[in-house]
């Protein structure tokens, strides 16, 4: 966590410094729930060097405008381990379609994200709505694969979602990849062997 408890604010220095810790202890599944339509050149360098370990994650929400997605999600462009969430909901006839405030241009899949119930302190519930609420379907999605497969990596991920999702939206630039199927991708990476991946040596 690195907002703001009260306001959900904070400072672009705040996020670079949590990458590099998350870096620095190892950890492989980064998930934000954050955005900014200022594209920081402190935390894009933090990122490429995290992002460097093809086993680690950042998984970030698209944005909550209906315009271009936010940053850092806009540079899954450049980082095939970086993964932007777009958000989903059903209309009045129970379809699946993209959520009328999920922001577009960069997306690399969709999950749910209307009327999400979500936890708050002194034991309350309720329902959220936002590209927030979709981003850690991905993250815990990721989380699971990691746990049958410890060489779970970015390559492995793709593949995955390219051949497991369903299309919500005509644009990818609106819905990525599409929809995961996680029972199938589950189902497929039991059966899987992976080749170790290697860290890109750090300039």
């Amino acid at each position: 966590k690195v907002l703001g408890h009260a306001s959900g604010m904070g400072e672009f220095q705040w996020i670079e410094n949590a990458i590099k810790k998350g870096n620095e202890l190892g950890y492989e599944i980064i998930s934000a729930s954050l955005g900014s339509d200022y594209a920081h050149a402190g935390i894009k360098n933090a990122l490429a060097n995290y992002l460097s370990n093809p086993k680690c994650f950042f998984i970030a929400a698209a944005g909550n405008d209906a315009k271009e997605t936010d940053y850092p999600a806009a540079w899954a462009k450049e980082f095939d381990n970086l993964i932007s969430v777009g958000a989903i909901e059903q209309d009045g006839n129970y379809r699946l379609k993209i959520a009328d405030y999920s922001s577009s241009g960069v997306v690399t899949v969709v999950m749910p994200g209307s009327d999400i119930l979500s936890c708050f302190p002194n034991g309350n519930n309720y329902n959220l709505s936002g590209t927030s609420m979709a981003t850690p379907f991905i993250s815990a999605l990721i989380s699971l694969c990691k746990g049958i497969n410890k060489d779970f990596n970015k390559d492995t991920f793709l593949y995955l979602i390219k051949k497991h999702s369903t299309s919500i939206h005509d644009n990818n630039l609106k819905d990525g990849y599409g929809f995961p199927d996680f029972v199938a991708i589950i189902k497929e990476l039991g059966t899987m062997k992976i080749t170790t991946a290697k860290p890109t040596k750090k300039k």
